[in-house]
């Protein structure tokens, strides 16, 4: 009986919250007045840039056109992402729109120098594991 009664109430409960939530989509229109290029006019700061995550994001960011301010340990490590970069893959990623500073988040004068290197639109956090220097970085941005 128990069984019965709360499948009973499952299929009543999903009944209801899909009527509830139930909607009529409406077409969605495109401007054609706004560029491509002018949407991708930003800059983005990315934290831990030599990294394989966020080496993709750099030069996925790069190839659309962003600025890239990257702060790294080692900014050296910095190549082109096998995932995206093809027979370039491995190289150097060097670019006019790309700034790589030195240091580590877990110190705050580094960080001021990525804010300071231009007006950042966007951060990504591209930091390996659960360290103390992330948890200290993330109490930083708050």
């Amino acid at each position: 009986m128990r069984t019965s009664t709360a499948v009973i109430l499952q299929l009543f409960l999903a009944a209801n919250v899909t009527a509830a939530f139930s909607f009529t989509a409406k077409p969605v229109s495109h401007s054609t007045s706004i560029s491509s290029s002018s949407l991708s006019m930003k800059t983005i700061a990315v934290f831990g840039a030599s990294g394989l995550t966020s080496s993709e994001c750099v030069y996925q960011a790069l190839k659309n056109g962003d600025t890239v301010i990257g702060l790294a340990r080692t900014p050296e490590n910095l190549v082109i992402p096998a995932g995206s970069g093809g027979s370039s893959a491995g190289s150097p990623l060097s670019d006019d729109k790309l700034t790589m500073i030195k240091g580590s988040v877990t110190n705050a004068d580094d960080v001021a120098k990525v804010f300071a290197a231009g007006k950042v639109d966007g951060v990504i956090v591209g930091l390996g594991g659960m360290c103390i220097g992330v948890l200290w970085f993330a109490s930083f941005l708050n």
